[in-house]
């Protein structure tokens, strides 16, 4: 019994690798190789947020508290101390900025769902943020001095 045509064609090198790295898509409409899942879903290198870990809601939180501070207390401040805040308020304002800024680098840096997954790809990552809330980050992150 000497080896089917079918078995001969998928044992060949090239093919092989293409096996290997995709899954086949055999229809006639649609003869190309896809790319399987798994592989936009590869392990984490060096400094990756997990979107769904502890770290990352500690961090989601200590922004909301910023946020609220933010939009209540500083309106306030600003308009019942004309004369001046003082520098604490100067040395305060400036690290409440830098964690802003520190947010948006963060989110840069933080994994992203797709399709239930979550994915490293810093390309994905990427595209997903800029198309999302990036721009609303970025502005909201640069100091208004």
């Amino acid at each position: 019994g000497g080896m089917s045509s079918w078995s001969k064609l998928r044992s060949a090198p090239l093919i092989g690798q293409l096996q290997r790295r995709g899954s086949w898509d055999l229809s006639r409409k649609n003869l190309k190789v896809k790319p399987r899942a798994e592989t936009l879903h590869h392990e984490p290198g060096a400094l990756w947020v997990n979107p769904k870990g502890a770290v990352r809601l500690r961090w989601d939180m200590a922004i909301l508290v910023l946020l609220v501070y933010c939009a209540l207390v500083v309106p306030v401040q600003i308009a019942f101390s004309p004369q001046g805040m003082g520098w604490e308020f100067e040395v305060w304002s400036t690290v409440v900025d830098f964690v802003f800024l520190a947010d948006v680098c963060i989110n840069f840096r933080t994994a992203a769902v797709v399709s239930g997954h979550v994915t490293y790809s810093q390309r994905i990552v990427a595209e997903k943020y800029l198309k999302g809330w990036f721009l609303i980050d970025f502005i909201s992150a640069i100091p208004i001095n």
